[in-house]
């Protein structure tokens, strides 16, 4: 568990200063984690859309930021807050943890340099809309001879579908995250049902074998790999709750990187396959820190502390090797005393600290 920060203390001038974006998502707590279990001395802080996100716990200041997601909230709203936020705290390197700042972030990296020196670790657009299109990450990777299973769109028709994978078959949204909305179908009627039911629908062969999927995280600078993390991991709605660090095949370690170094990301990205009779395929990319990476730091690659390192021109380790092992992940609850100190809330997310 990290460090609960102290209220009333302030940064030292030798930290270096950085933003933490969903400080309360699952993302942003592994990342706020990760920084703190670095002998990089961090002065962090930890923005989110609800005032209650648990990484605050674990940061030196917090602060709200516009619903991004809100219809009547518009982008460059959202942008300046961020920006007049990070600014502030003097920030030189932001770390996302939502999801669906991605894009923007994206979008906009060099706005951020420009109006506060602070860079994003953030991808570019490119990359992003390869990762965050299933279908397209399919073709993506069939275009480079990498194996992935073959999908389709619903314009495509049942019978070539049923033709080329037969079933059972997987229809998912085509953009999305967490195992969210899949479905597996197991004849046609079902199929049918399912891509009528399924927001932007994408059909994909099915891949057997839920014991042997993996969770491999890569992080490459400058087009070249640095460190490639397998962990053989299981799944309960949608989220990781166990990992293991064993002896994976041979080939996956070399996939990754081949993917790493042909989709050149900027810093993370986080690789999903299914090992089938010895051949693994990937199903899904997604070009930001993962839900995993806590546990790779555990275990000896701490991905968000590299990162940092390699985002302020610091001299990096030779690249470490991950460690055998298993982590789980399991609840845990904090309590504040007295019940006076939640009036303090408000007061600490009303702006940058």
């Amino acid at each position: 568990m990290p460090k609960r920060r102290s209220r009333g203390s302030r940064s030292v001038s030798a930290k270096a200063a950085v933003t933490v974006t969903g400080a309360g998502s699952l993302f942003g707590q592994g990342i706020i984690k990760c920084l703190r279990m670095d002998d990089l001395p961090v002065q962090i802080l930890g923005l989110d859309y609800f005032k209650d996100a648990i990484g605050f716990e674990w940061c030196d200041g917090a602060g709200l930021l516009p619903d991004l997601l809100h219809p009547q909230v518009s982008e460059d709203a959202w942008f300046a807050d961020l920006c007049r936020q990070v600014s502030s705290a003097g920030s030189r390197v932001l770390f996302v943890g939502a999801d669906f700042e991605l894009i923007p972030l994206a979008t906009r990296a060099q706005e951020l340099i420009d109006r506060t020196g602070c860079r994003a670790i953030v991808s570019s657009r490119g990359v992003i809309d390869v990762c965050k299109d299933k279908h397209r990450t399919a073709q993506w990777l069939a275009e480079i001879n990498e194996p992935t299973p073959e999908s389709f769109l619903p314009d495509s028709s049942v019978e070539a579908m049923e033709d080329a994978i037969g079933y059972p078959m997987i229809v998912k949204p085509r953009f999305g995250s967490r195992s969210r909305g899949v479905v597996r179908v197991a004849d046609r009627a079902q199929l049918e049902r399912a891509v009528l039911e399924t927001e932007a629908p994408v059909v994909q062969r099915f891949l057997p074998g839920e014991d042997m999927e993996y969770s491999c995280g890569v992080v490459t600078f400058d087009g070249r790999v640095d460190t490639v993390a397998v962990l053989r991991r299981r799944l309960k709605d949608g989220n990781t709750i166990s990992a293991v660090s064993d002896e994976p095949s041979p080939g996956i370690e070399a996939l990754c990187r081949r993917v790493g170094e042909a989709l050149k990301p900027l810093g993370p990205i986080n690789i999903q396959l299914r090992l089938v009779e010895d051949t693994p395929y990937i199903f899904e990319i997604n070009p930001r820190f993962s839900g995993t990476t806590i546990f790779r730091a555990h275990l000896g690659i701490n991905e968000p502390a590299r990162v940092l390192r390699h985002a302020l021109n610091l001299r990096l380790t030779v690249p470490p090797k991950l460690r055998k092992g298993r982590v789980r992940r399991y609840f845990d609850e904090i309590v504040d005393q007295p019940v006076q100190a939640l009036r303090q809330v408000p007061e600490l997310i009303s702006g940058a600290p």
